[in-house]
């Protein structure tokens, strides 16, 4: 097992109170004690975007959720050997429907989906 050595945690101002008491006392390297525990700040942000204290630029969780996405979508292509000929374009197409952009997005979503619950339930019956 690896050793631990970034949670990221997301604060939300408890109902009818702001979180901006707090803002005066963050900043990148400061010390922050949850339970036990203590640890420094290496990104803080009041937006979706952050800038971090370990020089790698700013940080989008969005931007960052749809590369995740994105990958899996990729994986799930190339696991299922769907290219057949690594000279030609890369698209997918079943009988004489040819995917790209977002048509190729939902199809890919759909597929994955659809192998979910085959692996989940079993196979579905046409």
């Amino acid at each position: 097992m690896q050793p631990v050595n970034r949670i990221t945690l997301v604060l939300r101002a408890k109902e009818g109170e702001t979180l901006a008491p707090l803002l005066q006392h963050i900043s990148l390297g400061a010390p922050v004690a949850v339970g036990t525990g203590v640890a420094i700040i290496a990104g803080a942000s009041d937006r979706d975007a952050f800038e971090t204290a370990f020089g790698d630029g700013e940080f989008c969780i969005d931007t960052h959720a749809r590369l995740a996405l994105d990958a899996a979508r990729y994986r799930w292509l190339r696991d299922r050997d769907r290219v057949e000929d690594a000279d030609s374009d890369l698209v997918a197409a079943r009988d004489r429907d040819c995917f790209y952009g977002a048509a190729l997005d939902r199809e890919i979503d759909e597929g994955m989906r659809l192998e979910s619950l085959v692996k989940k339930h079993g196979e579905i019956a046409q």
